[in-house]
């Protein structure tokens, strides 16, 4: 069990009621819901409710001490083990800092437009099978969920991965100057969250700014400031460097699916997955990914590479890589072989991401194939532009019927396979008619259409 001095740790302590100095706990927790014995519960003041009222639970559940940011809750909890401190988010940051300056293996960074989440999985799943391996969870990539993911890493593993978002220029800088990383993985650059930036330049300055956290490469076969950038941040290189940024301290490798990449995906073969061939300097092995996203395949390429470079042997690579699953509402595939299947991909819409799903989809043999299309977020001043775009290629694409669904799809015009829905009631009533068929089922996360692939589902148990 990891040991902790609170009275070292908070800086912002109003009052505490302790029973010792030193706290060996089991994790820290920031739901009631999952509190165990042993764990810390950090009471934090979200949109909707205050853990601060469910203190109280986590104490009857185990908790061997919560942190508080209420003093009137603080003060009627009639329990020992408690502290008052003036910002719980403050003072679990504050944690997570601790628990980063006392880790002593090698720290992994992912970032990107895309495909970081399973990035991150694949890369853990890989490194595991020689070594032991902590991830962040699930795509906690924000300021709190960077702090919750330190505060719970474990501090026997020699090797520790987090995945790091952002949506504001300098956001990087702070989350990468938090973990420290000893390396860093770049997916690609694209459009997601393209509407909270000036341009693409903009973001793109802001993904490669994580390089600036990393330490010198030692040369010497260990992971210190080695770089996995993917061939879309090519272009931006220059410009980053003119910036006043410096490259040369580390050592940077390109992947991608052209000759020049020095980590290439060759050689694709589909049925029902995907078999193909990973180019690696100049030697080359084969792979699976049980999946009909391509793009999986190409964030595959990052593990493949890091893995050989840890010495790991190849089956063990190969077994990691095609035992992947992608989290629920990120390209789950859901009853494959089935007269309705579906991929529910529905926490994510940017629009990047649309146009890779669409490609795959199109490769697909199936007699009967749907894209439901959902809004897109935080996209700004370039939404008529993606719109556009994706209308372009939805009317190329004539064997997929497309279903976009929202107010802001409203303006255009329908077509042979287009289709056009003001709202999710409208979908139903459509796909409620739908007897067989593929399912894509693509949205951003504030558009909730993990309902349409609940409906979807109950529709398929209704068929057999």
């Amino acid at each position: 069990m990891p040991v902790c001095e609170p009275l070292d740790i908070f800086v912002d302590i109003i009052d505490c009621h302790l029973s010792t100095v030193k706290v060996f706990f089991r994790r820290v927790e920031i739901d009631s819901r999952r509190v165990e014995y042993s764990d810390i519960f950090f009471a934090l003041e979200g949109e909707h409710v205050d853990g601060n009222d469910f203190a109280k639970e986590a104490i009857e559940k185990g908790a061997i001490f919560v942190v508080m940011d209420n003093k009137e809750a603080f003060y009627e909890l009639n329990y020992p083990n408690k502290i008052l401190v003036k910002d719980s988010q403050k003072a679990l940051e504050n944690f997570g800092k601790y628990m980063i300056a006392n880790y002593e293996g090698v720290k992994i960074v992912v970032t990107g437009s895309a495909g970081k989440t399973s990035t991150k999985s694949m890369l853990a799943s890989v490194i595991g099978k020689k070594y032991p391996v902590y991830e962040s969870f699930k795509n906690f990539n924000n300021k709190l969920g960077v702090a919750y993911s330190a505060s719970n890493i474990d501090l026997d593993s020699e090797y520790a991965i987090f995945e790091l978002g952002t949506n504001s220029y300098g956001e990087l800088k702070l989350l990468s100057e938090y973990i420290k990383p000893h390396a860093a993985v770049v997916t690609n650059i694209g459009m997601s969250h393209i509407g909270m930036f000036k341009d693409i330049n903009a973001l793109a300055r802001e993904k490669l700014s994580i390089l600036n956290s990393l330490p010198p490469s030692d040369k010497e076969g260990g992971l210190n400031g080695e770089v996995w950038l993917h061939k879309s941040c090519k272009k931006y290189m220059n410009d980053f460097e003119v910036d006043g940024n410096s490259t040369a301290k580390l050592n940077i490798h390109y992947f991608g699916d052209d000759g020049d990449s020095e980590i290439r995906m060759e050689e694709i073969r589909r049925n029902n997955h995907i078999d193909y061939v990973v180019g690696l300097g100049d030697k080359k092995y084969e792979f699976r990914i049980n999946h009909v996203y391509e793009h999986f395949a190409m964030n595959s390429l990052i593990p493949v590479a890091v893995g050989t470079k840890l010495d790991i042997p190849y089956n063990d690579i190969f077994d990691a890589i095609a035992g992947f699953r992608p989290l629920e509402g990120r390209g789950t595939f859901i009853n494959k072989d089935g007269r309705i299947s579906v991929i529910d991909d529905s926490y994510n819409a940017s629009f990047d991401s649309i146009l890779a799903a669409i490609e795959d989809i199109h490769k697909i043999q199936r007699d009967k194939k749907y894209a439901v299309i959902g809004e897109m977020a935080e996209i700004g001043k370039f939404a008529n532009h993606f719109c556009n775009e994706l209308f372009s290629v939805a009317r190329s694409q004539r064997d997929i019927i497309f279903l976009f669904t929202g107010e802001s799809y409203t303006a255009f015009n329908e077509s042979v396979n287009v289709h056009i829905f003001k709202n999710k009631n409208e979908l139903k009533n459509y796909l409620s008619k739908q007897d067989e068929g593929i399912f894509l089922v693509k949205a951003s996360r504030s558009q909730k259409f993990e309902d349409i692939v609940e409906f979807l589902k109950e529709k398929n148990k209704s068929a057999v």
